[in-house]
């Protein structure tokens, strides 16, 4: 998506969804000589380890860095990490997965099907930004996307 703006976002993968991973994740984002300016998790815990990790780095989230997560754990709503975060509807989830083996058990024949249900951004404090430093809009699909918005010239 951000190729097509003339952007080449840093990605950092890992294997691990842990807070270890996200220090580590955020550690190799904040050494590249043109650094983020915001940084997508694939869950709520790297993000956490992710915002640890800036702030020991000095790194001021959102002033300097807007950092969002995936799956709204309690956690992300904490004062001392205040993290946007993407919200799945888990209980719409759990009751589809249940319907769908029901039908399964009871020897059902049907298509692969794909669900698609929709997920909520919690918006929070961790992408607060004045208007004037706005970012441009993408859909990361990576453990880490990192975005490096135009720099006013």
């Amino acid at each position: 998506m951000l190729e097509g703006c003339g952007e080449a976002p840093a990605i950092v993968r890992t294997d691990a969804f842990t807070y270890k991973a996200g220090v580590e994740g955020m550690e190799r984002l904040l050494a590249l000589a043109d650094r983020p300016d915001a940084v997508f998790c694939a869950n709520d815990v790297l993000a956490l380890g992710a915002r640890d990790a800036a702030r020991k780095a000095g790194i001021d989230v959102p002033g300097e860095l807007w950092l969002v997560g995936y799956d709204d754990i309690a956690t992300a709503g904490w004062t001392a990490f205040d993290l946007t975060t993407v919200r799945q509807p888990i209980e719409e989830m759990v009751r589809e997965a249940v319907r769908l083996l029901r039908l399964r058990m009871a020897g059902e024949e049907f298509p692969r099907q794909r669900l698609r249900l929709p997920a909520a951004l919690v918006l929070r404090g961790s992408t607060e930004r004045p208007r004037s430093r706005g970012l441009r809009s993408a859909a990361p699909t990576s453990i880490f996307r990192a975005v490096r918005r135009a720099r006013p010239t």
